[in-house]
């Protein structure tokens, strides 16, 4: 037993060794632990919701922007009592309807609240993206949240990459084990450059959004695919749900379709918004595709990477969303 333990120790001290060379070796060669920001591990998880930390302010890696979250888990001001000479949007959506990389007044909600909001009325748009959110979380955080924030419409802003978020990071990997890694990572990334730098060196060889994108793709090209027809058919169910409980609430309620990139780079990429253009009419829901209307602009105008929007994206989006609601009366905006 002696003989054992003296092995571990060994083995131990050894291991402890190899660390700490491992770490001088990385910050030899220039690479340093990751700045700290709101880390995804202090988010607070209910179940398969998560929000993000009440009260916490942070500057993003992406653009070094200003965040502010509020008492409700949500990157916007404090959310006031429903009054009836306001009209409200709930905006739901993910870390697009968030606005990755920009600052808050350069974002969807400000910039649909501007162009809807005149003398004669005022529209207040609540922000409710989450990095990470799907399909599945946007329903819950209505469910528990939309009767006391009394929404007049209720907008789901959907990314193609939410399909395959709501298959893998709900219903196979599991909230609870997906926030648990992710955030155990990134932990280590802030105080060690040996996991900084594996880091980047996994997104240099392994290139996650890369993968992300082909991942899109095969909604695109492989639509029969099984594991595809599954994802799309738990996206349905749950903006099945959505619409079921906004009639409930007597709450209007429409979908807004943000396209890839890739989209917009050639004709005839546009399969999964026509698939999901048609259930939305077959069940009744309002539905706005942003592609066509972003494809006339340049790429790099609209889009800051594969799917966030600069800027410029915001505001054209939010026009194009505007007029779009001046259109459809169900969705219940008042004429400006």
């Amino acid at each position: 037993m002696r003989g054992l333990g003296v092995n571990l120790l060994v083995s131990l001290i050894t291991l402890i060794l190899c660390v700490l060379v491992l770490e001088g070796g990385f910050r030899l060669a220039g690479v340093h632990p990751e700045r700290p920001v709101n880390p995804i591990f202090s988010w607070k998880a209910q179940g398969e919701l998560w929000r993000m930390e009440p009260g916490a302010t942070w500057r993003t890696r992406v653009g070094d922007r200003l965040v502010r979250i509020n008492a409700d888990g949500l990157r916007d001001r404090e959310i006031g009592p429903c009054r009836s000479d306001v009209f409200r949007i709930l905006l739901l959506g993910d870390s697009v309807t968030f606005g990755h990389g920009q600052p808050i007044e350069a974002t969807l909600g400000r910039e649909l609240e501007r162009v809807l909001s005149s003398d004669e009325r005022t529209v207040e748009v609540i922000n409710a993206g989450v990095p990470g959110w799907s399909t599945r979380q946007q329903r819950l955080f209505y469910e528990e949240d939309g009767v006391r924030l009394c929404p007049d419409l209720v907008l789901v802003g959907f990314v193609l990459n939410d399909v395959t978020e709501l298959q893998r990071g709900v219903i196979e990997i599991g909230v609870d084990r997906g926030l648990a890694v992710t955030g155990a990572i990134t932990w280590l990334a802030e105080r060690t450059a040996t996991v900084a730098g594996l880091k980047g060196l996994y997104a240099t060889y392994f290139d996650p959004a890369r993968r992300e994108i082909g991942v899109v793709k095969n909604l695109v090209h492989r639509a029969d695919a099984p594991e595809v027809r599954h994802a799309m058919e738990l996206v349905e169910r749950e903006l099945t749900l959505l619409r079921d409980l906004a009639a409930e609430r007597a709450d209007a309620f429409g979908l807004v379709l943000f396209p890839f990139r890739f989209q917009l780079l050639a004709e005839g990429l546009d399969a999964p918004q026509a698939e999901l253009t048609r259930f939305a009419q077959e069940q009744g829901i309002p539905v706005l595709d942003t592609l066509p209307v972003l494809r006339t602009h340049p790429p790099a105008s609209v889009l800051m990477d594969h799917d966030h929007f600069t800027a410029r994206g915001h505001r054209i989006v939010a026009q194009t969303i505007a007029a779009w609601l001046r259109r459809v009366s169900p969705l219940g905006v008042p004429a400006g």
